[in-house]
């Protein structure tokens, strides 16, 4: 096994044991977050800066209000978003700190990215919100004003490893768009 194999594997090994650590973590936040108590829960909700640990949560905050969820339930529903983006957003930063020494990562489609990435956030921003409309396959994706709050956690889920995603993707592209730069400046290899 050569050296960069070693690499690879350990930080393979590695981001599995995030992924674990912090899959256990999401599911005992979730479950943990029903039985406490609700003036602690509803800081979340209450206090803006926790709020915006999951942008959609600033976005939402004045359709989730006049719907028909008690104030315990809202509160539950801004917590525990606000904490699973903030467990994946640790996760996506995890995986691009191991990969800052990877040598081999292939260049993006950077305009295509950059589309992908313009109108998925400005769709996560801007429409994403409640619809009772969507029929068929959009529906299972779309916030819907009778869904269950763990409903709509799940479905907040998607849209967050979606976006972490695209984080990754951007600081793999500029991880690697450094190696090349470096590689070309001096001509060793070496940063």
């Amino acid at each position: 096994m050569t050296e960069r194999d070693r690499a690879q594997a350990h930080r393979t090994k590695v981001i599995w044991i995030w992924f674990w650590v912090l899959a256990f973590f999401s599911g005992a936040t979730w479950i943990s977050m029903w039985h406490l108590p609700t003036t602690g829960v509803c800081y979340f909700r209450d206090v803006w800066l926790l709020r915006s640990f999951w942008f959609q949560n600033l976005t939402m905050f004045d359709a989730i209000t006049n719907l028909d969820h008690s104030y315990s339930q809202q509160c539950v529903l801004f917590a525990v978003r606000s904490i699973l983006s903030l467990y994946i957003a640790v996760l996506a930063g995890v995986f691009v700190f191991l990969s800052r020494n990877a040598d081999d990562i292939p260049l993006a489609n950077r305009p295509g990215l950059i589309v992908v990435s313009v109108f998925l956030l400005g769709y996560l921003i801007f429409r994403d919100g409640f619809n009772d409309q969507y029929h068929g396959y959009r529906a299972g994706f779309s916030y819907r004003t009778y869904d269950s709050i763990n409903w709509l956690i799940a479905k907040s889920i998607l849209r967050m490893i979606v976006v972490y995603t695209l984080f990754v993707g951007w600081g793999l592209q500029a991880i690697g768009l450094w190696h090349r730069n470096a590689v070309s400046g001096d001509g060793s290899g070496s940063p």
